[in-house]
């Protein structure tokens, strides 16, 4: 059964793929299928986070980011993700957290412009 626009809201999709081609034909499958839907292609896991913690989806984003944190330990993704995470929990208004989060990624990563971010976000939360 396709619901006809206008009748319900359209399925909000975050397509997580690094191949241009891939998001194509996951475009026409979605039209062939009759879906109706609000596309969103991010090229990875950061993109989709940033995304997420765009749209106001933080509670997503804060599960996402702890992801990046513990699945990819040696990643050059992991400042950016303490980074936001700490950002997230501001947003949350869990204002320990983040200072915890902004912590560690000083300790962890002193050297990254990340720490620098972070440094700055302590200061204005005192």
């Amino acid at each position: 059964m396709t619901i006809k626009p206008g009748e319900a809201p359209p399925v909000e999709i975050l397509l997580v793929e690094d191949n241009p081609g891939d998001y194509r034909l996951t475009q026409e499958a979605l039209r062939e299928g009759k879906v109706y839907n609000n596309l969103h292609w991010a090229q990875d896991g950061v993109e989709a986070l940033d995304f997420l913690h765009k749209r106001g989806k933080y509670k997503e984003a804060v599960v996402e980011y702890q992801r990046v944190i513990s699945d990819f330990p040696a990643t050059d993704s992991v400042p950016a993700a303490h980074y936001k995470l700490g950002q997230t929990y501001m947003a949350l208004k869990q204002n320990d957290l983040a200072r915890k989060q902004f912590d560690t990624l000083m300790q962890t990563f002193p050297r990254s412009n990340e720490a620098t971010l972070a440094k700055q976000a302590l200061d204005r939360l005192k």
